[in-house]
């Protein structure tokens, strides 16, 4: 996007804060203040999925729920974001992915409807994030 139509963007949040937030990450990506959070909200999250999963198939237990819902588009930015690697620790959420990526409803819902365009910006992601992601991790 050329910096006129991202401000654009950015400027129709409502909370000047997220403005704040998604002005930092556009221009210093990993080095912006705001990434060692999420990094670290992400990681709580994983960790409460697979605490989640020891009950059952899914994250409220044994049948499909909103609470699924709700995680497969977080789920599905880090994997775009190239950074999936953060549930290497974690196989229960692996597999949890893995069933949610060939679920059919999940499947026509998101994957069927992504087109090239949507995938486009993720890529060519350089340099690879995980490297700088992992560094993150480990300094929090």
């Amino acid at each position: 996007m050329t910096p006129e139509a991202w401000q654009a963007e950015i400027n129709k949040a409502p909370l000047k804060r997220r403005t704040e937030y998604k002005r930092s990450v556009i221009e210093h990506g990993l080095d912006s203040e705001f990434v060692a959070d999420a990094l670290a909200h992400h990681r709580k999250l994983l960790s409460w999925m697979a605490d989640s999963l020891k009950t059952g198939p899914h994250l409220a237990g044994e049948s499909f729920s909103n609470a699924d819902c709700a995680v497969i588009p977080c789920m599905l930015r880090l994997e775009l974001l190239k950074v999936s690697r953060m549930w290497d620790r974690y196989p229960s959420v692996a597999d949890w992915w893995a069933r949610m990526r060939t679920r059919p409803s999940v499947k026509a819902a998101i994957f069927d409807r992504m087109t090239e365009a949507d995938a486009a910006p993720f890529k060519n992601l350089a340099p690879d994030p995980w490297q700088k992601v992992q560094e993150l991790l480990k300094a929090a």
